[in-house]
């Protein structure tokens, strides 16, 4: 399918019959369903950008989070500054990895299909037959992209991602190969490029 001029170009998978429709797409990168629903792989700079509006909300939680934790922490402990800062920063961290992976998981898993950032781009998650995420593959999909912020390695885990994305026909990241998940374009969001 050709994309409008100056619109983004996504690559089609037809999830019905199991026949590509991109020129180097092979039927077995199909997902198979009995919707009869086409879905498009979400390009990568959407991707990006959903990312990033999430971790701002994130950071933005953080702030309050830790905000609240020093003031806490300076009417009611003893503490030097400099100590209560560097304890505030590392609950602080805890707090946000985790509260990520709540986020994520929710959002995927029991609400929208999405994140808000996802939501925000018009992109969501779904599993191998095209439908929305049962909450034990969220579980899995965002416990393997949580991991790696946890143990300090984000950012090398978004760059294997990027390349990911970027190189398998599927469009996958680490957590969407685990969970067996793909991350798609929204109908509403497509009938705009028809």
């Amino acid at each position: 399918m050709q994309a409008m001029q100056g619109q983004p170009e996504y690559q089609q998978y037809n999830i019905d019959n199991n026949i590509g429709n991109s020129n180097n797409q092979q039927p077995e990168d199909n997902i198979i369903n009995q919707n009869n629903i086409q879905y498009f792989f979400a390009n990568p700079v959407n991707r990006i950008i959903a990312e990033i509006i999430d971790e701002l909300l994130v950071v933005t939680v953080a702030f309050i989070v830790g905000y609240t934790l020093f003031a806490l922490g300076i009417n009611t402990t003893n503490l030097p500054k400099k100590e209560l800062v560097d304890l505030v920063a590392e609950i602080t961290f805890v707090i946000i990895v985790i509260f990520l992976f709540v986020y994520r998981t929710v959002c995927e898993g029991i609400l929208f299909s999405a994140t808000i950032g996802k939501l925000l781009m018009g992109i969501r998650v779904v599993n191998h037959e095209g439908k929305k995420l049962d909450l034990m593959t969220a579980i899995k999909r965002n416990l393997t992209k949580t991991l790696p912020e946890f143990i300090g390695i984000s950012i090398l885990f978004h760059v294997l991602n990027l390349i990911l994305i970027i190189a398998t026909s599927k469009k996958q990241t680490v957590q969407d190969i685990v969970a067996n998940t793909y991350v798609v374009v929204t109908y509403t969001s497509m009938q705009k490029f028809r």
